[in-house]
């Protein structure tokens, strides 16, 4: 069996493909791990490096997948499992250390890292925090924006997408150690065992930099559209 996976989508699920024989036949399964899998016959011109993918051990893959599956029973995953391996180990967390887990650039850059979403509810809460600061100019902004960044990276990580990022976090890892990129796998196990440790979101660089991204983008929206406003107002 060979296995590859690619860096994770912004719903921390990672895209897989696994390719086996039975019998004389190859087949090809490929999904997003945890959210779904289809299974087909493999083509001959199927490339999945050249799809962004990477090679990954088929025992290691192994038991991401597992993990990542434990709480699905689709038919296709259930047939597929029984043709992994056994016997491989996850990568090992260390301690986590708020200054060994930044900075995360490289984390975020779409080519090694992965973009983190947070639900609608958070945004609307932490936007509204953003637009008091926008229309109240004798309110200290940076303070209110601090703390609104600091909301939303504690608010988004309830256990189910603690535990999603956690692995998705590893994978990020994975992938860029079988690419020779040791130092951003150290950054993402950093910031996985931060998850792993029930660490607030607000401390894990990974989670809060995307929250202050995600905040300062909707501040820039909405000083433009102040801003429209007054030169209407002033015509």
């Amino acid at each position: 069996m060979k296995c590859w996976f690619g860096l994770p989508e912004e719903s921390g699920a990672f895209p897989f493909a696994l390719r086996f024989q039975q019998g004389t036949f190859y087949f090809l399964a490929l999904g997003l791990a945890g959210s779904s899998i289809d299974v087909m016959e493999a083509p001959d011109s199927f490339n999945p490096i050249a799809h962004g993918m990477t090679a990954i051990d088929a025992s290691t893959a192994a038991v991401y997948l597992r993990r990542a599956f434990s709480d699905l029973q689709q038919e296709e995953w259930v047939l597929i499992e029984t043709l992994l391996p056994v016997g491989g180990s996850s990568l090992t967390l260390p301690d986590f250390k708020v200054e060994h887990a930044k900075p995360t650039h490289s984390l975020r850059a779409p080519e090694s890292g992965a973009y983190f979403s947070f639900g609608e509810e958070n945004l609307k809460q932490g936007m509204a925090a953003v637009a008091l600061a926008v229309k109240n100019p004798l309110v200290p902004h940076r303070e209110i924006i601090e703390a609104a960044v600091d909301t939303m990276a504690d608010m988004s990580l309830t256990l189910p997408v603690r535990l999603k990022w956690q692995l998705a976090l590893e994978v990020i890892a994975l992938i860029n150690q079988q690419n020779g990129a040791e130092k951003v796998a150290a950054l993402a196990l950093q910031n996985a065992a931060g998850l792993y440790f029930g660490v607030p979101g607000s401390k894990i660089p990974f989670v809060r930099d995307w929250s202050e991204q995600a905040l300062m983008s909707g501040l820039a929206m909405a000083r433009m559209v102040e801003k429209a406003k007054h030169v209407e107002g002033n015509q």
